[in-house]
């Protein structure tokens, strides 16, 4: 590896599962393998990827003629929507520009508030015709996790807290146990619904996803509980009670069939957390039968230590700095989210990316 590639390295952490680390140490990486893409969860530490998505969708893979599916939740559910869209790169810009800038509360506000600032971001992101676009792109076919609470039927805000309450113990007994309280809801186009077999790890919901449950989609995925509003009955889904798509799918990674293709997964870390009640249980981190073909793409820990504070950003800014403070430290990690694309530019015109990919 050269200085230069070290130097490139110094921003970037490579992690892929055993499939995938054997093909790029056989073959690099290149744009025409790359069948899937997925995104996670995780509100403004989408911040620390925003300027790396630019160089990654807007130059490496713009020669890709390939379909890729692309899968998210909460707001990685958002950042796939918007490279579904015919103009991905503008489309980017606006809502990052809104979300950086624009974005302003009073104090403490409440799901209301929050919810209908995050519908004006969305509509700004899609225009007028950005939802049929995203629901129907051959080339980046679309797929977006959000959770139904059982049982069909819309719930009360006490009914749904101790509904989640319930997730959460019976999830510390075991993953699998999390089904009975929640239903995994994925709304996908039908060139990404070919591409998933049937799930048996959670009890799993799927319909068609199309230009009338898009935005409700895609609201539901990142609806926070207590933070913004759920989403009741979406379009083509069953009846109940939508919320963050992050319960179930924390940071993504189905066992989508991939063809001969692989899994890329930029990602804030370099780790994967199944679900959101498993964060803190280490046990279960990279345990996911998806990983297996996925390459994750993340921040050093050098480039993270070397921002404003230490961290990414994180819902808790919007409480911790004025507006000012909170977009001059936003704009810093921009900064060094495009030195991320650069470095995984350079390092992939090198021919040396295999050298620089360790085991998850």
């Amino acid at each position: 590896m050269t200085r230069q590639d070290r130097k490139a390295m110094q921003h970037l952490e490579l992690r892929a599962g055993p499939k995938a680390l054997e093909r790029i140490r056989d073959e690099g990486l290149q744009p025409s393998q790359v069948t899937a893409i997925s995104a996670a969860s995780g509100g403004p530490k989408w911040l620390i990827l925003a300027g790396f998505d630019q160089y990654f969708f807007g130059q490496w893979l713009a020669t890709a003629e390939q379909p890729i599916t692309l899968t998210g939740s909460s707001i990685g559910a958002w950042r796939m929507a918007m490279q579904a869209l015919p103009d991905a790169d503008d489309a980017l810009a606006r809502f990052l520009h809104s979300y950086v800038h624009e974005q302003r509360y009073p104090h403490r506000p409440g799901p209301a508030i929050i919810s209908a600032e995050c519908r004006r971001l969305l509509d700004l992101a899609l225009g007028e015709t950005g939802a049929e676009a995203a629901a129907n792109n051959p080339r980046r076919p679309l797929r977006i996790i959000a959770n139904r609470m059982a049982p069909e039927r819309r719930l009360s805000t006490p009914g749904l807290y101790a509904r989640l309450l319930g997730a959460a113990t019976a999830n510390r007994l075991g993953r699998e146990k999390l089904g009975r309280w929640v239903r995994r809801s994925l709304f996908e186009s039908e060139a990404a619904a070919d591409t998933l077999p049937e799930l048996n790890d959670l009890p799993t919901e799927r319909a068609r996803l199309t230009a009338d449950n898009l935005r409700p989609a895609l609201l539901a995925s990142g609806a926070i509980p207590g933070v913004m509003e759920v989403i009741h009955d979406i379009p083509g889904g069953k009846q109940g009670t939508y919320l963050d798509g992050g319960i179930t799918d924390y940071h993504p990674a189905l066992p989508e069939d991939t063809g001969d293709g692989i899994r890329l997964f930029p990602h804030f870390y370099s780790f994967a957390v199944p679900g959101w009640f498993d964060k803190s249980n280490d046990k279960r981190h990279n345990r996911l039968p998806g990983l297996d073909n996925t390459l994750i793409i993340a921040p050093s820990r050098e480039l993270v230590a070397s921002l404003p504070h230490g961290k990414i950003p994180d819902r808790k800014d919007f409480y911790r700095f004025s507006d000012e403070e909170r977009i001059a430290y936003w704009e810093q990690v921009l900064d060094a989210s495009r030195r991320m694309g650069e470095a995984f530019l350079a390092i992939n015109d090198s021919g040396k990316i295999a050298d620089s990919v360790r085991p998850l």
